[in-house]
């Protein structure tokens, strides 16, 4: 296994002497990465096991599914994140051969390729990816809507919205997910209508992911969408993208929907992101500040934690007793310091609790202590806990 691996890797890294020759001042100056020699590249990804193609795409440090979480990708995997290098610097030939290459039936051939064409300008290879996104194969057109989204083919939006009604999921999956890197207004109304009537789990999760990173004029729309999905979707990760974005958009009006997901919904992942999402609009609701104090009493460390952080962000005096009585008996670090922040951030001013905070022999709670009697802005950013999505949802 090893030596198929350091095979591909070298396929990868190795160029030949007589492309060297030609790029060795370009690159010298431009301190960009040697050229690949993609034809032993792709010979040599023939017939690796997933884990060793995974392995060895990860080493060619390209664009990494766009520094993004894709839902469906050749080799299954989304854990990779973007890297610093990028491999730009290929000749026609090479696009030639890797778009060939999305093609085949080998899955580490069309995983390496589909990276390395994340990487190209989509004026070179977008038309090229949106004919294969109506080919009859529905390999290749999964692979197609992924490279769309990895190159933000803006001239590919209506295409991709005829995606949505594909009749395999990983297309749908992947071309929602392609909408949502490209911010495209144009597609919020098939992506609500995705959000709630789709039969797949991926699309419905993508789709409102890709809402919570949209800017819309049809705002009611989407959110209406999005709190239905919050409401009453069977799959938590739906749930859970659904309060993400609901709580990215900002908009007062749904704090309801949030405040009764946070309250009651049966997943932890739901209760703590609806949390942070309430926290993140920042609206003194009465139900939203009912919602978050009872949460302080969750079983979920995490969950607690947000729930602190969005009273304190909030900063209503009617959690001040609320947040006093779970200070006196948290007992991990992190929540009690975002407890305090909460206290003093809803009016607290305890002079009793404030001394016994101070003579805490826990130094991170007298740090905390210390921070609230500085005042003003001494607590930010910290604690910040951002939702499970961070934004992106296949993970």
């Amino acid at each position: 296994m090893l030596r198929i691996l350091g095979t591909i890797v070298a396929a990868g890294l190795v160029t030949s002497t007589a492309a060297h020759d030609a790029r060795t001042a370009r690159h010298s100056s431009s301190k960009q990465p040697p050229p690949i020699d993609v034809a032993a590249l792709l010979a040599a990804a023939h017939g690796a096991s997933p884990s060793i193609c995974s392995l060895a795409s990860q080493s060619l440090r390209g664009n990494n599914w766009g520094s993004v979480d894709a839902p469906v990708t050749p080799l299954g995997v989304t854990s990779d994140r973007e890297s610093s290098r990028r491999v730009t610097d290929l000749t026609s030939a090479d696009i030639a051969r890797l778009l060939s290459g999305l093609g085949s039936d080998d899955a580490c051939v069309r995983g390496l390729s589909i990276r390395l064409i994340g990487d190209q300008s989509d004026t070179v290879v977008a038309p090229q990816l949106v004919m294969r996104l109506a080919s009859s194969d529905a390999s290749l057109r999964t692979v197609a809507a992924l490279g769309l989204g990895l190159v933000r083919a803006e001239m590919a939006v209506d295409q991709l919205i005829g995606a949505l009604r594909d009749a395999t999921p990983g297309v749908r999956a992947n071309a929602a997910w392609a909408l949502g890197r490209m911010d495209a207004q144009a597609a919020t109304g098939a992506l609500a209508a995705a959000v709630t009537g789709d039969a797949d789990a991926r699309v419905r999760e993508m789709s409102a992911w890709a809402l919570g990173n949209a800017d819309d004029s049809e705002a009611a729309r989407v959110t209406n969408a999005l709190a239905t999905a919050l409401r009453s979707d069977a799959d938590p990760d739906v749930r859970e993208t659904a309060a993400w974005a609901l709580g990215k958009s900002g908009n007062e009006s749904v704090t309801d929907a949030l405040a009764l997901a946070a309250g009651s919904d049966l997943s932890t992942k739901v209760r703590g992101t609806a949390a942070w999402a309430l926290g993140h609009i920042d609206h003194g609701d009465a139900r939203a500040v009912a919602a978050l104090t009872h949460l302080l009493n969750d079983d979920d460390t995490d969950t607690r934690l947000r729930a602190a952080w969005a009273l304190g962000q909030i900063g209503d005096a009617s959690a001040a007793q609320s947040v006093r009585d779970a200070l006196n008996r948290e007992t991990n670090t992190d929540v009690r310091r975002a407890l305090i922040r909460a206290y003093v951030k809803s009016g607290g001013d305890s002079a009793q609790l404030m001394s016994s905070l101070l003579d805490s022999k826990d130094p991170e709670t007298q740090e905390a202590a210390v921070r609230s009697l500085a005042g003003g802005r001494a607590f930010n950013p910290w604690p910040w806990p951002w939702p499970r999505p961070r934004p992106w949802p296949s993970e």
